[in-house]
C-alpha cells in the first residue's frame, strides 16, 4: 500500500470511495435513463451503446412446498464476509441489529463463499 490511505484511516479512505461510486452510480442511472428515452443506439468517439433485452429465471419460493423449503438436502448455505461502512454519526441501522456484526472474526473460508462490501 503506498501510504495514501493512512492520513484519515482506511475506515474514511473506504467510505470516502463509496460515496464517489454513489454519485458514478447516479450519474449513470441519469445517462442510462436518457439512453432509455431515446431508444436509439449511440455512437461516441471511444465507446457505442446499444440497447439489448435478456429475459431471466428465478425460483418461486412462495410456490415451492412446504418439504422442499424444510428439507436441508434442497439447499446449500455459504459464508460470507461483509464489509459495511456508515457514517460514525449514524445509527445502526435495522439491517445491523437483527445480526451480529464481527469486527474481528475471520471465518474458516470455503471455495464457495464470497465477499460482500456494502455501503449502508
Amino acid at each position: 500500500m503506498d501510504g495514501q490511505y493512512f492520513e484519515f484511516g482506511l475506515a474514511d479512505a473506504l467510505g470516502s470511495v463509496r460515496a464517489e461510486i454513489a454519485a458514478l452510480k447516479e450519474r449513470e442511472a441519469h445517462l442510462r435513463a436518457a439512453i432509455l428515452a431515446s431508444r436509439s443506439c449511440e455512437t461516441g468517439r471511444e465507446f457505442e451503446v446499444f440497447i439489448r433485452t435478456g429475459t431471466s429465471r428465478r425460483i418461486n419460493r412462495a410456490a415451492l412446498p412446504d418439504a422442499v423449503l424444510t428439507d436441508r438436502r434442497f439447499w446449500t448455505e455459504t459464508s460470507t464476509t461483509t464489509v459495511i461502512t456508515r457514517p460514525r454519526n449514524a445509527p445502526p441501522s435495522a439491517r445491523e441489529d437483527r445480526r451480529h456484526v464481527s469486527h474481528l472474526a475471520q471465518p474458516e473460508r470455503k471455495e464457495e463463499d464470497f465477499t460482500v462490501i456494502e455501503d449502508i
